[in-house]
């Protein structure tokens, strides 16, 4: 996955406006992603989870799904991921831009495409991180599945943290509220291609998929599983129903990265 932040230079610690700084405001430094940590049990998953409706209970039930994945070796090791990585597979950008205390944050799903500018505080340390959870229009490709494309979750809401990383970098939080549907159909393509690519090794997930025993998996009859582990548990501030979503990630800054342009 190679996703992109620009962290500005701040000076100062201004009193924050209400407004965002807009993507061509500010200084810029854009960093790369070199590893998603997938979450390799329920305390990893609670590790990157958000309580977003209030009720004290923390919410990733993508992180667990992936967890559960992980137990039975259905899903990425963290050379896998990072083989997609070294790729180009996953070509997602974040930019920070702003020049006081208050910064702005766009999650781009590719470099040139626009999306929404998220209000974050830097926090005095040389990290940032957004008030509370924003509406948005995130599309966030995430590496989960051997043998297939990263999955893409369309978040309408959605909440990130940097904070400096020991070994250099930045080790990042998303967490956000994904629509079910598309994330169900993604899922889905996301299984065939696994299977496709390894039938002797998912011979078993095959004969769960094919419910009727025809020999075939239908988009139905996958939709139906995939809903039954990924089924929406939140409902979001307008009402909506979502999947929530919790991951960690880690962003460096590669010396041959060119400098970011305004949009």
């Amino acid at each position: 996955m190679r996703l992109s932040i620009l962290v500005p230079v701040l000076a100062g610690c201004a009193a924050p406006s209400a407004t965002p700084p807009t993507p061509d405001s500010g200084a810029h430094l854009r960093l790369v992603l070199d590893d998603v940590t997938l979450p390799t049990s329920p305390e990893d998953a609670a590790a990157a989870a958000r309580d977003f409706n209030g009720d004290g209970i923390l919410d990733n039930v993508i992180g667990d799904v992936i967890a559960s994945l992980m137990s039975v070796g259905d899903s990425l090791d963290d050379a896998g991921v990072r083989d997609l990585i070294g790729a180009g597979r996953v070509p997602s950008v974040l930019d920070v831009f702003g020049s006081g205390e208050l910064v702005g944050l766009a999650y781009l799903d590719t470099p040139s495409e626009s999306t929404s500018v998220l209000r974050a505080t830097a926090d005095g340390a040389g990290g940032f991180a957004t008030h509370d959870v924003e509406a948005v229009s995130l599309a966030v490709l995430v590496p989960v599945l051997p043998g297939a494309d990263p999955i893409p979750m369309q978040l309408d809401y959605a909440a990130l943290a940097l904070s400096p990383a020991a070994a250099g970098g930045f080790d990042v939080t998303l967490q956000g509220l994904v629509e079910p549907e598309p994330l169900f159909a993604a899922a889905c393509t996301g299984m065939f291609q696994m299977i496709a690519a390894d039938p002797g090794a998912y011979a078993e997930l095959f004969k769960v998929l094919d419910t009727d025993h025809d020999g075939m998996i239908s988009s139905g009859e996958c939709s139906a599983y995939v809903h039954g582990l990924l089924a929406p548990d939140v409902i979001g501030p307008d009402h909506a129903n979502y999947t929530s979503l919790g991951i960690a990630m880690h962003v460096l800054t590669p010396p041959s990265v060119p400098p970011a342009v305004p949009r």
